[in-house]
């Protein structure tokens, strides 16, 4: 095993007093804010460091000279690659993106996207590879990690050396808690939708859900924020159906630094993924007592969302806000904590960090 010297590790991290015995790089794309993969990759770095004898770290694979420091969370920055080169003792990646995989020759990888998503992302991007990158890795590697079930049942046929591992789709319980800071929206129920407006979870489906429920409830407001790509397009989609006019403050946003203050002051979450699984966002909503709403779509028992609407359906979404609404306002409190059970349960990064070590010790007592 790799020594590495005391001086290259973060005082907090000298401060536990451990020998440090093993070492992960994790080789990411630099992405805060904009990139729920570069997040779960920076929250399973911490919270693995935190394990007695495991140091992490983030490797920026298209800046080798490392450095980065993420600019809404000091506890983490990203090391040179030849920091990774001469003191890890595993190397992971995070992402299908070649030439830099190539180099590398990781050992374990984790795959982040939904394979629908990956597919048709090289589908509609001419030299694109994320599908058929993540079938290499998946072949190549020693382990491959998902961390739901249904990833892990559509992968699973690309599998042909039983490689393939599930875990807890963790995320940072302590960021994403009910108490701090929040936004006091002035219309109720606030909802909420913040997903990056991508397909498979874009919010076109749901301006008609809400405009359905606020046709029964006028007091009700639709919040999206997250937009990021392609304003003009839904700028369009938007403003020529009057769909503006069910949004108030703080509403039409981009991606927010902290999205925990939106979830804190909102009355509930929609999160329209068509395959029903729980996305990232969902998962952080759950955690800071916020409830939330899927499609029924989830075949797996992935996603565990307080209401699930029929697919595709505007009206039996309608139907799911004025189930959630009647809820909320005969026991708040009560929801929001059951909210905040759910995620405690199946969504806790320390669980999450444990079981991708398990994983990565695996791997390194096998090449002993």
């Amino acid at each position: 095993m790799t020594s590495i010297p005391r001086e290259f590790l973060p005082p907090w991290k000298l401060a536990m007093g451990d020998k440090v015995e093993l070492v992960i790089a994790h080789w990411t794309l630099f992405g805060p804010k904009r990139s729920g993969l570069y997040e779960t990759t920076k929250e399973l770095a911490i919270y693995e460091s935190h394990i007695p004898g495991v140091y992490a770290c983030l490797i920026d694979a298209q800046h080798p000279a490392g450095g980065k420091v993420d600019p809404t969370d000091g506890r983490i920055g990203t090391h040179a690659h030849n920091f990774a080169y001469k003191w890890a003792d595993i190397h992971m990646i995070h992402f299908s993106h070649t030439p830099y995989g190539q180099r590398l020759q990781p050992k374990i990888f984790m795959v982040h996207g939904t394979p629908e998503a990956c597919l048709h992302g090289e589908m509609h991007n001419p030299g694109g590879h994320s599908f058929t990158a993540a079938l290499h890795w998946i072949e190549h590697c020693r382990r491959s990690i998902v961390f739901t079930k249904r990833h892990y049942y559509f992968w699973k046929p690309y599998d042909h050396n039983d490689k393939l591992c599930l875990v807890t789709r963790g995320i940072d319980l302590q960021r994403y808690r009910p108490e701090g800071m929040k936004v006091e929206f002035k219309c109720h129920p606030a909802i909420l939708y913040g997903e990056v407006w991508r397909p498979i979870k874009d919010p076109f489906i749901t301006f008609y859900g809400v405009r359905e429920y606020i046709k029964r409830n006028p007091e009700a407001r639709f919040y999206p924020f997250g937009l990021n790509e392609h304003r003009v397009l839904w700028h369009e989609v938007i403003m020529k159906a009057n769909f503006d006019m069910m949004f108030a403050e703080y509403a039409y946003a981009g991606v927010q630094e902290y999205p925990e203050h939106y979830f804190r002051g909102g009355d509930m979450l929609i999160s329209p993924v068509y395959t029903g699984e729980p996305s990232r966002t969902c998962c952080e909503a759950l955690a800071c007592g916020c409830p939330t709403i899927s499609w029924d779509t989830d075949n797996f028992g992935d996603n565990h969302s307080l209401e699930k609407a029929r697919a595709f359906d505007p009206m039996s979404m309608a139907d799911a806000i004025e189930r959630l609404w009647k809820r909320i306002q005969k026991n708040p409190r009560r929801i929001r904590r059951q909210a905040r059970r759910i995620a405690e349960k199946y969504h806790d990064m320390r669980k999450m960090a444990k079981e991708v070590v398990e994983i990565c010790w695996e791997v390194v007592n096998e090449e002993r």
